[in-house]
């Protein structure tokens, strides 16, 4: 039988009298009440797991600080800061090639028509999905019930609806879509295959949400929608990916962002800022990462 929570909440200074019990150097108690009154002790905990030296009773190694836990913490804030910049430059553009390339295929209402997609039952709960974030929308955006107003059309035309819809429900439709030559024409800037696309872009869905809730991101397993291996190309993709230690942590994730804004925003140095950063982690956490320890010979990153 399992038993109730029964602890009870800690004051800020028994936050700290418990970290310090259990080893962990707090030179200036001030500071980290101040910062634990900003980030509570439950989202700092995972940050000084990595510093313990018997997880089980949660002792830290001698001579860590509450200092090292709180870098780790910034650092990983900063990893999903960029996390986001490169998801959203992906996002966009993929909204643009969607709505592009079915518009010229099937006419301003394709998303609407269901020969373009395999399954005809997903296709009407995508549908179902799309207008209702539609409607939503209209309530709040000025251009939108511009549109509603002049022409009173239930549907609006893609390049509409693709600004409203939720990524979620954007990477539902994609994975849904049924001709390949679609498919081709939607990933060509991406230089992708498109299976693999579909897959990767239900995986960055999971990934914004974890960055964009400020949840930890450096070291977590991303069990959701994992990123399937590439069979042959691009072969420098593959390559990067295939060397991981640990295929569900944020490595191979970091590793697609970095080739995807290559290919999009190379005049963004994204990849430079990305291994700046990842100096700052040090080579002792890379490994938490899935980073194989030879990463920088990779093509990929060199």
């Amino acid at each position: 039988m399992k038993q109730p929570y029964q602890k009870p909440p800690l004051t800020l200074e028994e936050q700290i009298q418990r970290l310090k019990e259990r080893g962990l150097d707090i030179p200036d108690e001030e500071e980290a009440k101040e910062f634990l009154k900003k980030v509570q002790y439950s989202r700092l905990r995972p940050y000084w797991h990595p510093f313990e030296k018997d997880p089980q009773n949660h002792n830290f190694h001698p001579q860590t600080t509450f200092k090292d836990v709180v870098l780790l913490y910034e650092l990983d804030r900063k990893l999903r800061l960029l996390v986001i910049e490169a998801v959203e430059r992906f996002e966009v553009a993929l909204r643009s090639r969607w709505a592009y390339v079915l518009a010229h295929a099937g006419g301003p209402f394709a998303y609407t028509q269901g020969h373009f997609f395999h399954r005809k039952d997903w296709h009407k709960e995508d549908l179902e999905a799309i207008r209702k974030e539609w409607e939503r929308a209209v309530e709040h955006d000025p251009i939108f019930r511009n549109y509603r107003n002049k022409y009173g059309q239930s549907d609006p035309p893609i390049w509409l609806i693709v600004e409203c819809a939720s990524f979620g429900t954007l990477s539902r439709f994609l994975g849904n879509i049924a001709d390949s030559n679609l498919g081709k024409d939607i990933s060509e800037p991406f230089e992708l295959p498109f299976s693999f696309l579909q897959s990767a872009t239900k995986h960055l869905v999971v990934v914004r949400n974890i960055a964009a809730h400020h949840s930890r991101l450096w070291d977590r397993e991303l069990t959701a929608y994992t990123l399937p291996y590439i069979r042959k190309h691009p072969s420098e993709l593959k390559e990067a990916m295939d060397a991981t230690t640990a295929p569900q942590r944020i490595y191979r994730t970091l590793a697609l962002l970095l080739y995807i804004m290559e290919k999009l925003h190379p005049e963004d140095g994204w990849k430079n800022r990305l291994l700046d950063l990842l100096k700052d982690f040090g080579e002792h956490l890379h490994t938490r990462m899935g980073f194989p320890r030879n990463y920088r010979n990779l093509k990929l990153w060199s």
